[in-house]
């Protein structure tokens, strides 16, 4: 007799907590909440966004956190897999205790997991930016660095430009010496007519010719010696212009990486969007 008296009581209570929940449920519409014995539901109530497909009379799967809870007495907040429900959801579950006893539970679903995943989705959103920034900054740097190298390699191109003057210059000097010495040459010649075996005079004409010979190979070491300067401020800037292709390698590499974070923002965002539409 006390036991038919008992179960009608707790009938009684898991009634009252029906006719609570309903009207929870219909205030907090994002909410999925139900009520169940210690074997089956009782009511269910899905939410706008969740429907676990159970219905007054479903039985409890004994594999599921809210068995658990009956069976060990124990409020229960986890992740629920897709493989009960066919869809990951945050449950709750809190047991029903009459007389010492478990006569049922609460369940409440919530998709908790959106509002993490959202922060999952801003967090890798965040850190592309802070590693398209660096590329940025690299490219930044790259452009300073071209900068410099340019300059660099005009001034190489100025002090080139000198030498080539100086090179121009020196010509002009063994220009004129030749012609002195092809004139010279030449008035030896008739001196030497005119003389005969006794063309004193042709003796003065040589040394003047074995003079500007001297001069003309002294000459002649100024143009090595400039061309070997500018040879070398030639490969000054050929190793110049390479570093300038190498920053334009570089560049080029950071463009490309700040493309492909531009895309992967593009691609979390349209996410981020969808998700914040489902919040």
């Amino acid at each position: 007799m006390n036991t038919v008296v008992e179960t009608k009581s707790a009938e009684s209570i898991l009634n009252s907590y029906i006719t609570v929940l309903s009207v929870v449920s219909s205030m907090l519409q994002d909410i999925a909440i139900g009520v169940t014995d210690t074997e089956k539901w009782i009511a269910y109530y899905p939410s706008r966004k969740i429907d676990l497909g159970v219905r007054a009379g479903s039985k409890i799967n004994p594999s599921e956190p809210l068995a658990d809870c009956i069976k060990f007495r124990k409020v229960i907040k986890d992740e629920i897999p897709p493989e009960f429900f066919g869809f990951s959801f945050t449950g709750l579950a809190n047991p029903i205790i009459h007389e010492g006893k478990v006569i049922g539970a609460i369940a409440i679903q919530l998709q908790e997991q959106n509002e993490r995943k959202l922060r999952r989705i801003s967090d890798q959103i965040v850190h592309s930016l802070e590693q398209a920034n660096g590329s940025v900054s690299n490219v930044e740097k790259g452009a300073n660095g071209l900068t410099e190298i340019s300059h660099t390699l005009a001034e190489k191109s100025k002090h080139a430009t000198e030498e080539m003057t100086k090179t121009d210059e020196v010509i002009r000097v063994i220009k004129k010496i030749a012609d002195q010495t092809n004139l010279l040459g030449l008035n030896a010649s008739i001196e030497a007519a005119r003389a005969g075996d006794m063309g004193r005079g042709f003796d003065v004409v040589a040394k003047e010719i074995r003079k500007l010979s001297n001069e003309t190979v002294i000459s002649t070491e100024k143009v090595r010696t400039i061309l070997t300067n500018l040879q070398t401020s030639m490969k000054e800037m050929a190793e110049s212009v390479e570093k300038v292709v190498a920053v334009g390698r570089q560049q080029a590499l950071s463009t490309q990486e700040i493309s492909t974070f531009i895309d992967e923002i593009e691609k979390m965002s349209k996410e981020l969007n969808k998700y914040a539409a489902e919040l």
